[in-house]
């Protein structure tokens, strides 16, 4: 009863400090309150990019474009993740702001279940139908074994990529932008450490090439996942997840397709 009511009063600390800032303070100051992390994130998450083809390079040019091929495939399978994402992002960021505590934590249930369940089926039609894409891509023989691990590995790790970027917008829906920053640092600084042990190989561990670039990443991104679950489900940061707010609400999954699919279209 004690730890119920400490985690009540975590997440009414939560909200009070957003809501005090972004309804109560200097507008300037809000609007760099949130734009600077955001900013910092989006500038980091193109390092993943460029971690990839800092190493990958060393391999060959042959393996560098087996990674640029597959990079369109996979971001259009991401970008419908995102735009679910956002759309959580839109209702928990109203209820949040109509200080409408138990919505914003059913929003979030509800973004949670809708965006795992299409990740896990994206993944697995993005996975058997890789080859297919590949030659509809008019990839050439000396790419297509390289491109084919690549993505395999891509969309194996899909629903993880989903969760990471799903948090991340539920998280600035409602004003929490620093523990977004925190993780997404971490997660490019490691990647960058994993990567040439994954691509190269150290001592009698054998490197994997350019699935290795693909599997640094399903590897961080996953512990990002893990990470922010974990924190929603302690609920010290204005959002706690519930198993009650699990079952599947259809009018919200409807309209969070409705509101999240112009944004999927336009990435």
């Amino acid at each position: 009863m004690i730890l119920r009511y400490n985690e009540l009063l975590n997440l009414r600390y939560a909200m009070n400090q957003t809501n005090s800032l972004f309804l109560n303070g200097s507008i300037s100051k809000a609007l760099l309150k949130l734009a600077v992390p955001i900013i910092l994130i989006n500038i980091l998450q193109s390092a993943y990019q460029l971690t990839d083809a800092f190493w990958v390079g060393r391999l060959g040019a042959a393996q560098v474009a087996a990674v640029s091929v597959s990079m369109p495939v996979t971001f259009l399978v991401i970008a419908i993740g995102s735009g679910l994402a956002m759309a959580g992002a839109i209702l928990s960021a109203q209820y949040m702001g109509a200080g409408q505590q138990d919505k914003v934590n059913h929003v979030a249930a509800q973004t949670v279940l809708m965006v795992t369940v299409t990740a896990i089926i994206l993944g697995i039609i993005g996975y058997f139908l890789s080859p297919y894409f590949l030659h509809l891509l008019g990839v050439e023989d000396a790419v297509y074994n390289d491109a084919l691990k690549f993505m395999h590995v891509s969309f194996a790790g899909v629903v993880f990529v989903f969760i990471y970027a799903m948090f991340q917008a539920l998280m600035r829906g409602i004003g929490q932008t620093k523990v977004p920053l925190i993780i997404v640092t971490v997660t490019v600084l490691l990647n960058f450490v994993l990567d040439p042990l994954f691509i190269f190989g150290y001592g009698s561990f054998e490197g994997l090439g350019v699935m290795g670039a693909a599997l640094a990443t399903l590897v961080t991104q996953s512990l990002a996942a893990i990470a922010w679950i974990v924190i929603f489900l302690r609920g010290r940061h204005g959002i706690k997840l519930k198993l009650s707010s699990f079952a599947p609400d259809y009018s919200y999954i409807k309209q969070a397709f409705y509101l999240g699919a112009p944004g999927s279209v336009e990435l």
